[in-house]
């Protein structure tokens, strides 16, 4: 399922990240927001696919996204922009002292799933049989090891436009499965609620004037690996 409006072409004239992102976000809601597994995810209807979900393709996922960040933090360690991804970073292991890791959040969602977990890890599933992950994170490790600041700043800032729409519609689905595990809903508030996603993108406004082409192309291009990540993983769940 591809997007339904160009999203190049609506962002082209953006005279700054934000208004970037909010072009990014109007493409997301007339794309893969609008397909079959959201629509379950809306009105309740399938439990069970969404709890398969949760406990397969995006628990296999999302486990080595702190990974990708400390890639490119080490690839270009001395630019002036890398501190945004240091900041998004931190945000991941709980800036706040005392605060839980978003993996040690999530860790309580796939406890509660029976997912068994990776010998030393926080939240890694043990078995990764999700083909929609495997092209995600076959797709990110290519990019963070070889593409330009610019369009890692533009992919990244995708990435992170996505929490809102998407956390906010899955803790709705968690909170209705799981009415009375708020430790459940935690991960899902978190990122639905955070304001560091706003802050990280308007870190990368220099990067964004100098480089807006390249920028928008990393954008441009994970919203395309998002879109048929939902559409395969969507299938993979039995939501034909």
């Amino acid at each position: 399922m591809e997007p339904e409006r160009d999203f190049l072409s609506a962002a082209e004239s953006s005279p700054n990240v934000q208004q970037a992102v909010r072009e990014f976000v109007i493409s997301m809601e007339q794309g893969y927001l609008r397909g079959k597994f959201f629509q379950v995810v809306a009105d309740g209807t399938c439990p069970e696919s969404v709890k398969a979900f949760l406990g397969g393709p995006f628990a296999q996922m999302r486990a080595p996204f702190s990974r990708w960040l400390a890639t490119v933090i080490a690839r270009f360690p001395d630019h002036a922009e890398t501190e945004a991804f240091a900041y998004n970073l931190r945000d991941e292991f709980g800036e706040e002292p005392g605060r839980p890791s978003h993996a040690a959040l999530y860790r309580r969602l796939i406890d509660e799933l029976g997912v068994q977990v990776e010998e030393g890890k926080v939240s890694t599933p043990a078995i990764s049989s999700s083909e929609a992950a495997r092209a995600v994170k076959e797709s990110c490790e290519r990019v963070v090891a070889s593409e330009s600041l610019a369009y890692l700043a533009g992919f990244f800032a995708g990435f992170e436009a996505t929490d809102g729409p998407d956390f906010t519609r899955l803790g709705v689905a968690v909170r209705q499965i799981w009415p009375d595990r708020p430790d459940l809903h935690e991960f899902f508030h978190t990122h639905a609620i955070s304001d560091h996603d706003i802050k990280f993108v308007a870190n990368l406004n220099p990067l964004f004037l100098q480089q807006k082409p390249e920028f928008l192309r990393g954008m441009d291009d994970f919203l395309k690996l998002w879109t048929k990540f939902y559409e395969q993983a969507t299938q993979e769940v039995g939501l034909n």
